[in-house]
This record gives structure tokens, C-alpha cells and sequence, in this order.
């Protein structure tokens, strides 16, 4: 936003600038662009677990693979860097899909 960068080098700086294309701040919130041009807005380490449990198996949920878990948070405006890769591992673990025998 104008400000100079100390410490950086030239090259850092246009490296900084392309890696944050995308990515916006608004009332706080970072918010990324997503491919369907819809904002989407960042989700911190602690509330990953909560948002998988609810989407996954809460009255949003269904206890469906990850893929779909997945695509209820994006449908949800929410992201986050590791999202796919949590999901599926949280469906894979669920106690009660693992009960009824459901393979993710």
C-alpha cells in the first residue's frame, strides 16, 4: 500500500506483489478471489477443526466425502491454504463414518 519494504531486495518486493494479486483486506478480514470471482475469506488455524466438524457431519453435514465437505466451506465463502487436503483427512478419521463402514 505504498509502503516501503526494509530489508527487501528489488526482486522480493515484485515477488510480493505478484504472490499477494488476489488477496484483499476489508474491515480486518484477509479475503482471496476465488476462480468463480466470488471473495472468500480466510479462515485461521484454530477455527479449521469446527468449520470441518460442522460441514462434515453437523446439521450441514451428511457425512459425505471430502470433496463435497470441501465444496460446502467454499460454498460457505470460507478458505484456507490446506483446505482439501484437511478435508479429506478429517472425512477419512470420522468415528462415525469409520462405524457405518462409509470409505472415503
Amino acid at each position: 500500500m505504498g509502503m516501503a519494504l526494509k530489508g527487501y531486495k528489488s526482486q522480493q518486493k515484485k515477488e510480493l506483489v505478484v504472490r499477494t494479486i488476489g488477496f484483499t483486506i476489508i474491515v480486518g478480514h484477509l479475503y482471496k478471489m476465488g476462480l468463480d470471482e466470488i471473495l472468500q475469506q480466510y479462515v485461521h488455524d484454530f477455527e479449521y477443526n469446527s468449520i470441518l466438524v460442522e460441514a462434515h457431519g453437523g446439521a450441514a453435514g451428511g457425512h459425505f466425502l471430502g470433496k463435497v465437505t470441501s465444496q460446502k466451506i467454499f460454498r460457505a465463502r470460507l478458505w484456507w491454504l490446506r483446505l482439501h487436503k484437511d478435508s479429506n483427512a478429517y472425512c477419512r478419521v470420522c468415528d462415525a463414518c469409520q462405524r457405518m463402514s462409509r470409505t472415503s
